[in-house]
């Protein structure tokens, strides 16, 4: 893979111009079109249980349904720093704000904020609703000036993924 004139392993070379148009989608999140693309999408569904332990080798195992607070999801972006239709000047590069983007989403969109539940869907069926309740930002490679934006939900116990 070669980003900015960086080697990186040698499957594929990436344009710096990726569009997020993807498989996922995040129902009124509106990231922004050029220097970001999806890295990682995380589902973690949870019951709420007890596990009795007897003697004789007897366990009683309780479930009580979905437990929202061990159920979670994340969405992770990798983001460019830098804008640029071309990499081969210094020159032609300019400022990125699609950070800058993304917390003004986050800041739009976080329970406190809207008071709604955010969908997040994967192709054509699957998806599962929840409330964003957390934005991180991670130096990713500091030499290509890529950050990792990561937005963190809450699986309120939509549709099974």
């Amino acid at each position: 893979m070669k980003i900015l004139g960086t080697v990186r392993g040698f499957f594929k070379q990436m344009d710096v111009n990726v569009k997020t148009d993807s498989y996922i989608k995040i129902k009124g999140l509106s990231v922004p079109t050029q220097g970001a693309l999806v890295a990682d999408v995380g589902v973690s569904k949870a019951e709420k249980k007890a596990i009795l332990q007897c003697f004789n080798e007897t366990n009683h195992v309780y479930a009580f349904g979905h437990d929202p607070e061990a159920s979670q999801y994340s969405v992770t972006y990798l983001v460019f720093l830098q804008d640029s239709s071309s990499c081969s000047t210094a020159e032609s590069f300019r400022a990125n704000d699609a950070v800058k983007k993304f917390l003004q989403e986050y800041n739009k969109l976080k329970v406190s904020k809207k008071h709604a539940t955010v969908d997040l869907t994967m192709g054509a069926e699957t998806y599962v609703s929840g409330i964003l309740v957390s934005f991180n930002v991670k130096v990713y490679s500091a030499e290509l000036n890529m950050l990792s934006v990561t937005f963190g939900f809450i699986d309120l116990g939509g549709s099974d993924a």
